[in-house]
């Protein structure tokens, strides 16, 4: 064998279950420093109706998960009520 790589052999679309991955503690606290802008940028985007930057920022102010669950038709609706409750 010169020069080449052999994986072990695994059944074609079985793939290994993956954590979850968390973000190490410094990346955390930088996202945290962001925040403020990132709600600015996050009420820009709503107020002039850029759907999917709105997405984007949500993502990363609230999570892949409450992203996921926002998305739909009234996307920019439900951000914007959610950005009422926020301080």
């Amino acid at each position: 064998m010169t020069g080449h790589f052999h994986s072990t052999s695994r059944p074609a679309g079985l793939t290994p279950k993956l954590r979850p991955y968390k973000l190490p503690e410094t990346y955390v606290r930088s996202l945290a420093a962001l925040r403020p802008s990132l709600m600015q940028a996050l009420r820009t985007a709503v107020a002039s109706g850029d759907a999917p930057a709105a997405h984007k920022i949500y993502h990363l102010v609230a999570g892949a998960d409450a992203a996921e669950k926002l998305s739909g038709k009234n996307e920019l609706a439900n951000l914007s009520d959610w950005l009422s409750t926020q301080y």
